[in-house]
């Protein structure tokens, strides 16, 4: 996931691609779109609104072969959001896409942070499980945990996440005296923004369903 810094950048962004054949040689396209979608992070599917301008006709850059681009107005993006940005391109008759995300944030010194929030409850009686502890990381065996905590009495939990250990996926590894949870719980953080999956994981009667949330939305 790229960062664009918002305080820092020009009035107008850079958005480019190199493009080659199937031999890996520079080429020029004969035809290349840029889509850019902004997720509004209200639900599990992906956003079809899309940023100012956009859909974008790519320009030939410098006149260097395969190396096209486009300038987008800062103002298109807003901070606190995540973008998805889809090249689609043809080259030598054959149809190509290339998705990159973006996340929009401001530099102060200091890597930037999105809160986030999650909620743990019974899937069955609808309860809410409080003081589970949790830990999250960003790969599968747990071991780069970016952060641990409980969740509150409401079965609710706050965290933050620099933008640098940002992953597209993210572990969940939930522990509670009587609970036994199927961990860790794999979330998709650019798809989840808004709400999450359901998962269930037995002890008796007891489930869970998560849910992550942005706050900002």
């Amino acid at each position: 996931m790229k960062i664009l810094y918002l305080n820092e950048m020009p009035d107008y962004i850079p958005f480019y691609v190199q493009c080659s054949n199937g031999l890996g040689e520079k080429t020029d396209p004969t035809s290349a779109q840029l889509t850019i979608y902004s997720e509004a992070g209200n639900g599990v599917a992906f956003s079809t609104k899309q940023i100012t301008g956009s859909p974008f006709t790519p320009q030939k850059i410098n006149n260097r072969i395969g190396l096209w681009g486009v300038m987008i107005p800062k103002s298109s993006f807003s901070n606190g959001n995540f973008y998805l940005a889809i090249w689609e391109m043809t080259i030598d008759g054959t149809n190509s896409v290339k998705a990159e995300k973006y996340f929009a944030g401001t530099e102060n010194g200091q890597n930037p942070k999105i809160t986030f929030s999650y909620k743990l409850t019974d899937e069955k009686s609808g309860s809410v499980i409080p003081q589970a502890s949790v830990e999250i990381s960003t790969d599968l065996s747990g071991n780069n945990v970016i952060f641990r905590g409980e969740t509150d009495n409401n079965g609710k939990l706050k965290f933050e996440i620099d933008t640098e250990e940002l992953s597209d996926k993210l572990y969940f590894w939930r522990k509670k005296r009587n609970f036994k949870f199927t961990d860790p719980e794999v979330q998709n953080l650019f798809e989840l923004t808004g709400s999450g999956k359901n998962n269930t994981t037995g002890s008796g009667n007891k489930t869970r369903k998560t849910f992550i949330n942005h706050p900002n939305r």
